[in-house]
């Protein structure tokens, strides 16, 4: 679904939210001129989609979202809505899906013991599905 008119698209959009992070260093490539520049161009193009893929924190969370919504681009204006400001599509981010996610993503990095001990208080709560 496009952006109406006088919106940003979503890569933008995205775009918008994550340079003041990125450009102190906290998240995402080492590309805060080339970010901000293609921000502020609105460049909503192939370069600055394989930028914010960089954001190797945030997309995940942005492939979770549209999945769980339906939605094919994890860049469209309403999921980049939902990850940084929140939006009725978190209401579809079911706790079992989140919970794989973390799985995947986090298990593996810091071992299972201490996986299993940060999310047992809210696995009993459906978030791992068991």
């Amino acid at each position: 679904m496009p952006a109406a008119i006088g919106t940003p698209g979503g890569a933008v959009l995205f775009g918008r939210y994550a340079y003041p992070p990125n450009e102190l260093g906290y998240c995402g490539p080492d590309a805060d001129r080339q970010l901000l520049e293609q921000v502020a161009a609105h460049a909503d193009d192939g370069d600055l989609r394989r930028l914010v893929r960089g954001f190797d924190g945030a997309w995940p969370y942005l492939e979770l979202i549209a999945a769980s919504a339906g939605i094919a681009d994890p860049l469209d204006t309403l999921v980049v809505q939902a990850y940084w400001v929140g939006n009725e599509l978190l209401d579809r981010v079911g706790p079992v899906a989140l919970g794989r996610s973390l799985d995947d993503r986090f298990r593996g990095r810091v071992g299972r013991p201490v996986f299993d001990r940060l999310v047992g208080p809210v696995g009993g709560a459906g978030l791992l599905g068991g």
